[in-house]
């Protein structure tokens, strides 16, 4: 039986998850530089009456869809029916999603998830860290764990992000203190009987 170390690093992790979605002309490194990007344009959220919320139309019935939402009209235009025609129109889509945002006050968040909810746009509200753990989807999945912490109390952490049926990844104990460990290394590592004389000369804690 082998082993080896693995690396997996957040800034890694993060652009190989986005990238699919956000990348267009850094992938088609010999395109025309016709397929914009997200990284390029930004996605701006639409603002509501009480809260922000963004639309990811990845088709055309995403698109049409979200129009429909926010009660836009001209998106029946034969230049932004498709995604081919809104890529050569952008003055005509760029209109219509200024029309989109601005339609957007006038509905809550409440609103305007069920309308695009009920026409199946791919949608979510802007939700802050504070109202994170009481989001609907947070608790259906489980997401926070709360535990007492010795020093600190009652904590609040994101479980595991990966679940193994088999296994499952579950907070076993905290982070130990400061010299927690000290007397036990020692002790495995044949120096037992120095710790007080160690602890007392400063040396280890």
């Amino acid at each position: 039986m082998g082993g080896q170390h693995v690396e997996l690093s957040m800034a890694d992790s993060v652009v190989s998850f986005l990238w699919a979605d956000a990348a267009g002309n850094e992938v088609m490194l010999d395109s025309d530089g016709s397929m914009n990007s997200s990284f390029v344009q930004g996605s701006k959220p639409f603002r509501f009456i009480d809260g922000f919320g963004i639309a990811t139309p990845t088709s055309d019935a995403d698109f049409h869809g979200m129009c429909d939402a926010l009660g836009v009209e001209g998106h029946d235009d034969p230049r932004v029916a498709t995604i081919g025609e809104r890529r050569k129109h952008p003055e005509v889509s760029g209109e219509i999603m200024s029309k989109c945002h601005l339609a957007a006050g006038s509905f809550t968040c409440e609103q305007i998830s069920e309308r695009m909810e009920a026409l199946k746009v791919p949608f979510a509200l802007v939700v802050e860290p504070k109202d994170l753990p009481n989001d609907p989807h947070a608790r259906a999945i489980g997401m926070f764990e709360e535990f007492d912490h010795p020093v600190a109390g009652r904590v609040r952490q994101p479980r595991h992000p990966a679940r193994f049926l088999g296994t499952p990844a579950t907070l076993q104990t905290v982070s130990p203190m400061l010299g927690e460990h000290t007397d036990e290394i020692l002790i495995e590592l044949g120096r037992g009987g120095d710790v007080e004389k160690l602890r007392s000369d400063s040396i280890v804690f």
